[in-house]
This record gives structure tokens, sequence and C-alpha cells, in this order.
């Protein structure tokens, strides 16, 4: 007895998993991928190496060494059932794979032990099995459930969607995704089943007729050779702008930053009103406008983030999945306004506080400073910033960016929400070293300082002739106030940083960059190391500095 064709035959299931190749996330998602690899070696049997591609069946440690642009590796089972690719791309390491309906012949008809012939159930299921650690590091996983038709085209969407949700695994996790199908301009039918527009997760349904079998594996899988198919590259740029929509969230942070700054505004007009203003106000001030400002930059480079990944979306593919299309515009906008509204509030910050600084001045005489304390030590950060060739200029050009050195200083801790008083700082000729309050939030300070001293350098070599360099080292610890300058290891240790070839080859090696910086092992596994946002640790290099008998590792940052 002949068994009844199936409605929809050659049920095969495509995975695509892309993975940060920066961020604090990284690490985490290369080795998720090298998991399922092994599990896919150990449970599919897939080890041997696909013909005609020439590449190797094992992947590198390490996802650094993957050379952007080209696949890296390729296995399959014996019978070709199951393949597996990892490529680069830019930015992104992507894991392809696809479970393949076997061919109909008895010996091939069950796999694994399956109880039934091989479909969507069984290959949800394994992929399952093959992801059981997690694929939480991801940028985005998406599933491709792809079947073939009987006749010439796709029946109509409405009638052959029953089909589908009669046999998709978890059919009923997005509601009426039945209802909001489309065709391509290729004649294959596409539902988006995601429940969410935002989510790293997603599923995808693609129906093509029988006659189309290789157009359909073409736009999903593969074109005959290991390159990322077009589908694939829409579903790479489409993770981008998910992800930048999770990481905004419902803008509560953002909201919750403004209502501060608005509450300390509200604060200060009082005082102001009663010609008393309180200098911790202003200190708050200060904080808010920093931040306010590393926000701003946050939020214009993420959309800007964004506008790039919709580009690529439609250079992919000409017409984008309505559910991106509408997550897209809506994103743009938000992080419009959200861009409006933090710019409005810094500006009503840095007024307010310039307002506030004039009243302190009138009404507050000056406070002595405390004497130095030689035996007070605390923990703290600090920085410590050098001319490059200073010694070779005359003594008016020494003195002339000796002024404007000190002018940066205070300029980027005013950036920082510090003034240069409530630091303790030191003058060492071609340079100085500053060391902040006690209280200066490492995963905030050292964000805004690098940041900081790249945009204020930039501009001010844009003023003038003499372009200047300059070397950075910074780092946390143990610092105490001496006769002579500062006491502790923490200044040693910056100032091995600061004089290091390291950091004079640095310059050296990149002339046209105007800023080298250090950032000790200590303070970048705090800050970087810990995923705080406002620093790519794709930026950083960890490089061994020996400089006599100081031999540390620390982490070399040049600005992009």
């Amino acid at each position: 007895m002949t068994e009844p064709e199936r409605p929809l035959a050659d049920q095969e299931l495509v995975v695509h998993v892309f993975a940060p190749t920066d961020g604090p996330h990284a690490k985490s998602a290369y080795r998720q991928i090298r998991d399922v690899w092994d599990r896919c070696r150990d449970g599919l049997g897939m080890i041997d190496e696909v013909p005609d591609t020439g590449l190797a069946t094992a992947l590198p440690l390490d996802a650094g060494t993957l050379a952007p642009g080209r696949a890296v590796a390729a296995i399959q089972d014996r019978a070709a059932d199951y393949q597996a690719v990892v490529r680069r791309e830019h930015d992104v390491v992507n894991l392809s794979m696809v479970f393949a309906a076997p061919l109909d012949t008895p010996s091939r008809r069950l796999r694994i032990g399956s109880a039934s012939p091989p479909g969507w159930v069984e290959f949800d299921r394994w992929w399952d099995e093959l992801a059981a650690d997690g694929m939480d590091a991801q940028l985005g996983v998406v599933r491709v459930y792809q079947a073939k038709v009987g006749g010439p085209s796709v029946p109509p969407l409405d009638v052959i969607a029953h089909e589908v949700r009669a046999v998709l695994p978890g059919a009923d996790h997005a509601p009426y995704w039945w209802q909001r199908g489309w065709s391509t301009e290729g004649a294959m039918a596409v539902w988006e089943v995601s429940p969410d527009e935002d989510q790293a997760g997603r599923r995808v349904v693609v129906l093509a007729p029988a006659a189309r079998d290789a157009e359909l594996s073409a736009w999903t899988f593969s074109q005959g050779d290991p390159a990322m198919p077009p589908l694939a590259r829409y579903l790479m740029h489409a993770a981008k702008l998910r992800y930048q929509a999770r990481v905004r969230g419902d803008g509560g942070q953002l909201k919750e930053l403004i209502d501060r700054a608005d509450g300390h505004v509200a604060r200060v007009r009082a005082a102001l009103e009663r010609e008393s203003t309180e200098v911790t106000d202003l200190a708050r001030l200060r904080r808010d406008e920093a931040d306010l400002t590393s926000a701003l930059r946050d939020v214009r480079a993420m959309r800007r983030t964004v506008e790039i990944a919709v580009g690529n979306m439609t250079a992919a593919l000409a017409h984008p999945f309505p559910g991106d299309r509408r997550l897209a515009e809506w994103l743009g906008s938000q992080l419009g306004d959200d861009a409006e509204y933090l710019e409005t509030t810094r500006e009503v910050a840095r007024e307010f506080g310039r307002l506030a600084r004039q009243d302190v001045t009138l009404v507050e005489p000056p406070r002595p400073e405390p004497p130095p304390r030689p035996d007070r030590i605390s923990v703290r950060m600090g920085f410590a910033v050098d001319i490059e060739r200073y010694s070779s200029r005359t003594s008016p050009d020494k003195a002339r960016v000796q002024e404007r050195l000190a002018a940066l200083v205070r300029e980027v801790l005013g950036d920082m929400g510090y003034r240069m008083e409530e630091t303790d700082h030191q003058d060492t000729g071609d340079g100085m070293n500053v060391f902040l309050p006690a209280d200066a939030e490492l995963h905030r300070a050292l964000p805004q300082l690098l940041r900081s001293w790249q945009t204020r350098l930039v501009a001010d070599n844009d003023r003038y002739r003499d372009r200047m360099r300059l070397r950075m080292a910074t780092a946390f610890g143990p610092v105490g106030i001496a006769a002579l300058g500062f006491a502790g290891s923490t200044i040693v240790d910056v100032s091995r940083l600061l004089n290091s070839a390291v950091l004079r080859g640095a310059l050296t090696e990149h002339p046209d960059i105007d800023l080298a910086v250090l950032v000790s092992e200590q303070l970048y596994a705090h800050v970087v190391g810990e995923g705080y946002p406002g620093l790519d640790a794709g930026g950083f290099e960890r490089r061994l500095v020996e400089v006599k008998e100081f031999r540390q590792h620390a982490w070399l940052w040049i600005p992009a």
C-alpha cells in the first residue's frame, strides 16, 4: 500500500546562529557555537568533510583567528542529511546548519530511533538537544522551517497555512501568525512565527513549489558553495537591529537619568531663589551633565547602528520582513526622541550649573585646602598624561602646550563631573598626574575619561598648528598624599605604564593617532571585563609591560 503524499513534502530545518565577535558576550557566544559543533560530531555523526569546499572540519579555539568574509569550517554526516558551516562576516560569527529530509528509501526513512519519518518535529527536538547548554550569549538564533508543496505554485496562503499549523512544533506560541503570511518575488510563501519582534530567538516558515527546490535551498542555506545565503545575511543584520532594541529596552534607564537630572535642576533652582546654593547640589549637577553626555553619545551611536543595520537588511532583501520594518521604524523614532530629550536636559543642567557656580562664587568665600595627610591611604582611580616629544619644542612652544594640556585636563574633568580642585593632582612639567575623589564610580569614570580625552584632544589639535600627541595611563589602587606628591604603589604603576615602550611604540606605529592609553589589568577587569556599557572590549589589546623591575599586563586602547 502506498503512503499518502504529505501536503508539506521534504520538511527540513535550517538554523542560523549569529554570535558577536566583540563585547562582553563574545567569548561565551563562540564557546556555545563550539559546543554545538562538538555535539553535531558526537550525536549526529557529522565528522565528514563537505566535498568541494576545501574547508576544515575543526573549529579554531579562538574566534579572533577567523578571517572576516569567508567560511571557516564545514561538516556533514556520511549520508549528507545534515550539514553545518561556520563563517565570519565582519563582526559576527555565523553557524548555519540544515537538517534535511532523508531520501525516500526504506533504509533511510527513520533516523536516530525516531518512530515516524523525520520532519520538523524531530528536527526541532534534535536542535534543542544540540543547543542544550543554551544560546543566551548570541545576537540571534533563527529556525527556518522549510518544505515543498506539489504543483507549480504555493496554494493560497490562508489554505496552506492550516497545513503548516497542523505540523509545526509550537505552532501556537505566536497568536494568529497564520494570518500574516506573504509571498516573495521568487514565489515562495513566508510566515514569521515569533511572538516578539525584538527577541534573539525567532522562527520562520518558508514554503516553495517542488520545482523550485534549488531556489529554496539557495535562498535559505546554500547556493552550492559555503558562502552566506541571502536569507541568512538578511537575518544577521536583523539580529543586530533586534539586539539594539533589547539594549534600549523600554527606555527606563534613560528616563531615570533624565528624571534624576531634572530633580537636581529643581533643587538648584530653588536654592538660587533662596540665594543659597549648596556645593553638593552643584557636584550632582556636574555628574548629571557628564552622565547625560555619555548617554547621548551612546544613543546617537545606537541610532547610527540601527540605520546601518536597516540599510544592510534592505541590501540583502529588497522587501524586509513586516515585523522588522515595524521594529526599525519604531526604534529609529524612539532613539531620535531619546537623543532630543537627553540633549535638552543636558543643556538645562549645564545652564543651571553655570548660574549656580556664579552664585557660589559671589556668596561663598573660597575654602582653604586641607593640608596633606601622608598617613592617609585610600583606594582611588587616577591617570597620568604626558606630551609626546615635549623636549624637542622651543621654550615658548613648551609653555603653550603646557597651557593647552592644563586646559584639557580641566575640560576632561568637567566632562566627568569634577572640578580640578576636587582632585589631587601634580604637575610634571610635560604632563600631569591626577587622582579622582575616592567616591568615583569606576564603571562611569573610565568610559568618560577615555571618550572625553579623545574628543577634547581632537578638537584642541584642530585649533592649533602644533599638533599635540599624548600618552596616557590609568589605574586604580591605594594612594596617599605625600609631602612631594603621591605615595603608594598605584602612582608607581601609572608612571611605569606611562613611560613604557608599549605606549611609545603605539604612537610610533600609528602616526595618524593623537592619543594612546594603557589601562591597568585591574581597572580593565572591573569595568570592561564586567561588561559595563560605554567601552567596546574589541577596542582593547592586552600587552605585557616591562619597565625596570616592573612587569605586568595592561590593556592598550587606541581611539577608533
